[in-house]
């Protein structure tokens, strides 16, 4: 969707020559030019506009936090929310950088919780980064994740000399989502309804009540219908989706064996998130179960998304994470890189080549998806280009760096 999510690989794992099974490997959220790109902020900067990285969730005994005056209900006597420092790190930030975070973020409350919040200048839109909310709540509401605006909810600014928007993300913690959970929204049902925002408070940990307000501007409201058309056709679309189930299901087919020999879970009533639903008793029914529920919380979803689509052309048009209205989505990443790439596009990727600045290829790979790794093992250091062929008939070139 055009925003930076933790790299992640599926791995077997041993710890002591055990084995453990099949582990989810990836990337923690930190501020890095290959992650979350802003500036590092140091104890000597004197400009204190950013970047910072902030989280609602629990507070542990480490963490340092503070407290919103609204709450989590935009009113000063609701219950606490609190906003953890990330980075810069507690034991790391100084006074003055904690009073310039806590003053930018009570500013943005004020202006979305005051009387004119629906106003583009004098409301909350010049605080932040529209596209992330919008992209933020369509991943939430899909998933139907209980965690998304309580729990590792990220966020982060960058300085004000690079855009200075609040953002919110990215993505973390869904192993309460894409099922039905004996927790609001979904209680008993199995019918994809409810939303997420919705959910009254108070809630455990307590969180802002953005979303409800946003929800309660137009503005906000159609770019949201619009959005997510636009993601319903290209990387929403329920094929795509389903492409993508499957080819994780071949990546483990063998190994899934291995792992429920070591942890005999299948049709064993949930351990972990309190389920409504069924256990499956195989690996493949387990796989038609999540098709089946994302299949069907989409269809209400599509039934039930508020606002109306913009007249623009939201085949094109997307909202990139800086705030800039962008033509389409193509990235290559890391750039330089060393021994692996990510691309990624808005639109149908059919096949990648890469060349030497000569001419010759070197590697060609044939796919049908919107996001592809590419395993850069085997070339020398130098530079290359790459070109990248879309279902529509377009093709694009990118300069590649291998140190």
């Amino acid at each position: 969707m055009g925003h930076y999510a933790s790299r992640t690989r599926y791995c077997e794992m041993f710890l002591n020559n055990n084995y453990m099974g099949i582990y989810f490997f990836g990337e923690k959220i930190k501020q890095n030019k290959n992650r979350v790109n802003i500036a590092k902020l140091t104890t000597t900067d004197i400009d204190s506009t950013g970047g910072y990285i902030l989280k609602n969730d629990n507070v542990g005994s480490n963490d340092l936090a503070f407290t919103s005056y609204f709450g989590e209900s935009g009113e000063p006597n609701a219950q606490d929310v609190n906003f953890i420092y990330v980075d810069p790190k507690s034991d790391e930030i100084t006074k003055n950088q904690q009073a310039y975070i806590k003053s930018f973020i009570n500013s943005f409350e004020t202006a979305l919780y005051g009387d004119d919040y629906r106003d583009p200048v004098n409301g909350y839109l010049p605080y932040i980064n529209q596209g992330s909310f919008v992209d933020y709540f369509i991943l939430g509401e899909l998933s139907r994740n209980v965690d998304t605006y309580k729990k590792s909810r990220y966020m982060f600014k960058d300085c004000d000399s690079r855009g200075g928007l609040l953002t919110t993300g990215p993505a973390w913690d869904y192993d309460w989502a894409f099922k039905n959970i004996e927790e609001p929204p979904s209680f008993n049902t199995t019918d994809g309804s409810g939303w997420v925002y919705a959910i009254p408070p108070p809630h455990s940990p307590a969180y802002p009540g953005w979303a409800p307000r946003m929800m309660k501007d137009s503005n906000f409201v159609n770019t949201l219908k619009t959005r997510y058309v636009q993601l319903r056709k290209t990387i929403l679309d329920t094929v795509n989706i389903f492409n993508y189930i499957d080819s994780i299901h071949n990546l483990v087919n063998e190994a899934q064996v291995r792992h429920y020999i070591k942890w005999p879970i299948l049709g064993i009533v949930s351990t972990g998130a309190p389920e409504v639903d069924p256990q499956p008793a195989t690996y493949a029914a387990a796989v038609l179960q999540i098709k089946k529920w994302i299949s069907t919380r989409l269809a209400w979803l599509d039934n039930n998304m508020p606002g109306r689509v913009l007249p623009v052309d939201t085949t094109q048009t997307i909202i990139s994470p800086s705030g800039t209205v962008l033509q389409d989505i193509f990235r290559v990443f890391p750039n330089p890189a060393t021994d692996h790439i990510y691309l990624e596009s808005d639109k149908l990727i059919l096949r990648i080549e890469i060349f030497t600045i000569t001419g010759q290829l070197l590697k060609a790979i044939s796919t049908r998806t919107y996001s592809v790794p590419v395993d850069l093992s085997g070339l020398s250091k130098g530079i290359f280009y790459v070109r990248v062929l879309f279902d529509n008939g377009e093709m694009k070139f990118k300069n590649l760096i291998v140190e």
